[in-house]
């Protein structure tokens, strides 16, 4: 994540330059169902797009990873996970400071209840599970003086209306540090549980620290 000049506006963007594994859907597509059920405490999506090789409009081609051609050659023999990747791009709003930008406790604790209204919000509204609740996913929006948790990141999520056979990546996501006692234990099954107790060890590495 970097910020960028917005020159139509113009004015400071949030720009994250990434690779998406094509199995899973671009994460602005995930942003219009959070703000189609008008979950709290997210960022504004601005655009999202893939990074296609050429300059012209017509040109449909995108930069892409190519191992997962290889991925039926006999040398690999199904030992290893070739997963095809696409050069992407997500423009958010501009967002001045992550959590660790907080001025005192009592700031620091709404920041985190927040991001977990959010989190619920997008659960129990969008039945979208985020899957990496971390503390670089959570930024400080201010609004008149008064400073917003925002859960950012949401290229982890888990569609819950998607089947599960939909050749969705299913090994265990997150940030290690934060990830639920189950989880790291070896448990690939992530739950609404381990992003909540997620929120607990968040809080405890920053009071630790």
């Amino acid at each position: 994540m970097a910020y960028a000049l917005d020159i139509a506006k113009p004015g400071l963007v949030f720009l994250k330059d990434t690779w998406r594994i094509l199995s899973s859907p671009p994460e602005h597509e995930t942003y219009k169902k959070l703000e189609a059920q008008k979950v709290r405490n997210i960022a504004q999506c601005i655009i999202g797009q893939d990074v296609g090789l050429g300059l012209g409009t017509l040109d449909s081609r995108f930069h892409e990873t190519q191992t997962g051609v290889y991925v039926n050659e006999p040398w690999n023999n199904g030992s290893h996970s070739l997963r095809p990747f696409r050069h992407y791009q997500l423009v958010l709003e501009y967002i001045k400071l992550g959590l660790s930008g907080f001025r005192n406790v009592r700031e620091l604790v709404i920041l985190i209840r927040d991001a977990f209204i959010a989190f619920d919000d997008a659960f129990m509204l969008a039945h979208i599970l985020h899957r990496d609740i971390s503390i670089g996913n959570i930024m400080i929006k201010e609004e008149n003086g008064m400073v917003i948790g925002v859960l950012i990141d949401w290229d982890l999520c888990k569609d819950l209306n998607v089947s599960p056979s939909s050749g969705r990546r299913h090994e265990r996501t997150g940030t290690w540090a934060f990830m639920s006692a189950r989880l790291v234990a070896g448990s690939t099954q992530h739950t609404r549980n381990d992003d909540a107790e997620s929120f607990y060890h968040i809080l405890n590495y920053i009071a630790s620290r």
